[in-house]
């Protein structure tokens, strides 16, 4: 599960705190793990109908049994930068264009899992 919580600090600003536990069962015990994370976000109203978001997070998992095959237990660590932007004077049938970068680091004990990553996405977003 999580909880989360937004605190407005002026009429155009925001910040976000999430926390994260969880629990992933699987049949072998080296699939299995326990989870945790914590992200702080930040969001800003722009001029000209902008709005920006961006949110640093840190994950680490622990799995409950050593892999067959790298003799080793498995610990991740993920470190992540989210970046988006959109802009609310634009309207597609009631929804609005969000660009996305995503910067992502992960270690883990077993060098097959380990990662840097860069993403770009590309989506839609409604507002309630």
């Amino acid at each position: 599960g999580s909880a989360g919580i937004v605190r407005a600090l002026t009429p155009e600003s925001s910040l976000t705190a999430r926390i994260g536990a969880s629990r992933k069962t699987a049949r072998t015990p080296e699939l299995a793990n326990w989870s945790g994370s914590l992200a702080v976000g930040y969001y800003r109203d722009l001029p000209g109908g902008f709005s920006v978001y961006a949110e640093p997070s840190i994950a680490q998992a622990r799995y409950g049994g050593i892999d067959p095959f790298f003799s080793e237990r498995r610990k991740d660590r993920l470190l992540e930068l989210q970046l988006s932007l959109l802009n609310r004077r634009i309207n597609l049938r009631g929804f609005t264009p969000k660009v996305g970068f995503t910067l992502a680091r992960r270690r883990s004990s077993i060098e097959l899992y380990d990662y840097n990553q860069r993403r770009f996405e590309f989506g839609v977003t409604s507002a309630f």
